[in-house]
């Protein structure tokens, strides 16, 4: 296998601190502030561990980032009751971690299925 056209993960390699959602503190610390109480590892509400995630690759978990994108933008997270943050922080946060993926699909493209049709 050549690893090098192939993402780090699907090589079974540690991804480099760059690639993961950790590596940018202003997303980190709002995850840490905001989730954790409920999505760390010995928590784990709804089976979900944001705390395990965090330093690991963007591509081996964006489906999981793309879903928690997807909760704060409709401010389903934190869930009512729960201490909120300010809109401010909200979007700053949204904004990063919506670049990250970006960026993390742009360098490992998944184009899904390309056969033609028949």
């Amino acid at each position: 296998m050549i690893c090098g056209t192939l993402s780090v993960a699907v090589c079974g390699q540690e991804a480099s601190s760059t690639e993961a959602i950790a590596a940018d503190a202003s997303v980190r610390q709002f995850i840490e502030s905001n989730c954790l109480d409920c999505h760390d590892t010995a928590t784990q509400t709804a089976g979900l561990s944001l705390e395990a995630l965090l330093s690991q690759d963007v591509v081996r978990n964006a489906e999981v980032w793309e879903e928690v994108v997807r909760k704060l933008q409709a401010r389903q997270m934190p869930p009512q009751g729960a201490p909120r943050p300010d809109e401010q922080s909200v979007e700053a946060a949204l904004s990063r971690l919506v670049a990250r993926l970006d960026s993390a699909a742009e360098r490992n493209p998944a184009p899904g299925r390309t056969d033609s049709l028949r």
